[in-house]
């Protein structure tokens, strides 16, 4: 009795042998790389971030004009006006700091395995393009209007986000896991060294070179284009190593690595090389130029730990990485204190130690 088969539509590189359909291997289909759905995204997280840092970026340049000179007051000036919510800032900080985090739970659904540095990484950098625009424009706005009218125009750039419904969440083996913990730590010092350049570059350069504040926007912004670039490329050469088959854990070292050591090596022979005016900009410029090689690595490491997750994950990192901004000024005040206390040259110095 013969038995009745089924055909269903098959694929041009299977078979169909005694009612059974069989498929042979066939390599997978290509999908649209930068014209899909996923760069629209990772371009959109881009300007995200350029929001983000350019809001947080402002008073590292501003704060040279607002030191420029000494204005002797002939009366106490110790009052000030306060808002009516006294929680107001607080409440702001609070909402930006959910975007940092946030954005890794739509690389858990768009961005697939073999594309995540480099998706990552072009939605990260604009964290570094906001710093270069702000220091580039922020010194030409200072020279040209001063200082104040740098945070009105900053400021009207505006992002939010909404996140979507609570989920559980496994705090107990987060607080247990030492790839975690190890990711924390790699994610702080790496913004401990970004939180420096961001800070106290414009302030090196003006103490150090003493040039006026136009001239200082442009070079403390310089550093920043070339990481920017630097942060995509990164991106790119993470994927590539990826698809030549190198290990994923042996990648995320290698660009961690690269965006850790080298800068922090350039930093200490900076103090050696001030006397030279172009080498000095070099050494400054390509230590912040390769630092965010970072963002292929530890950066993006909660996707590869912990994909359900990863917002979670990168917002905990991020939030305890962050606070190195809280802790690099408050490092910087006490070497400050201490050169001043002991009588000697201000020419750079006390820069030169807290970087």
């Amino acid at each position: 009795m013969a038995t009745a088969v089924e055909l269903k539509p098959v694929s041009e590189q299977s078979e169909c042998v005694l009612g059974k359909q069989v498929d042979t291997k066939s390599p997978p289909r290509k999908v649209p790389s930068l014209c899909s759905m996923r760069y629209g995204v990772a371009i959109f997280a881009h300007f995200c971030n350029f929001t983000f840092i350019a809001q947080n970026s402002i008073v590292s340049i501003t704060m040279v004009a607002m030191v420029n000179s000494t204005d002797y007051q002939t009366h106490l000036n110790s009052s000030t006006n306060l808002s009516g919510d006294q929680h107001e800032a607080s409440e702001h900080l609070s909402v930006k700091g959910t975007g940092y985090g946030g954005q890794f739970a739509l690389w858990q659904k768009w961005a697939p395995p073999k594309e995540r540095s480099r998706l990552c990484s072009i939605a990260l950098s604009g964290m570094v393009l906001g710093t270069f625009a702000v220091l580039l424009v922020g010194g030409v706005i200072s020279d040209a209007l001063g200082w104040p009218f740098v945070f009105y125009i900053f400021d009207q750039c505006v992002c939010f986000q909404v996140s979507s419904e609570e989920q559980p969440f496994p705090i107990k083996s987060m607080l247990r896991s030492l790839p975690l913990w190890s990711m924390c730590l790699g994610t702080m010092t790496h913004q401990w060294l970004v939180n420096t350049f961001i800070i106290y570059t414009p302030t090196y350069i003006s103490s150090v070179f003493k040039i006026n504040i136009r001239d200082n926007g442009f070079l403390s912004s310089l550093p920043f284009f070339v990481a920017w670039v630097v942060g995509i490329l990164g991106g790119q050469l993470a994927d590539f190593l990826l698809r030549k088959n190198f290990r994923l854990v042996t990648v995320r070292k290698i660009v961690t690595i690269l965006g850790n050591v080298p800068p922090v090596a350039l930093i200490v022979a900076l103090p050696y090389v001030q006397s030279s005016y172009i080498t000095s900009i070099a050494f400054l410029t390509i230590s912040c130029g390769i630092s965010p090689l970072c963002q292929s690595g530890i950066y993006i490491n909660a996707l590869d730990i912990a994909p359900r997750y990863a917002s979670l994950l990168m917002g905990t990192s991020r939030g305890l990485a962050h606070s190195s901004a809280v802790l690099v000024p408050i490092v910087g005040g006490f070497f400050l204190d201490q050169t001043l206390l002991g009588n000697e040259p201000q020419h750079g110095k006390p820069l030169e130690s807290v970087i």
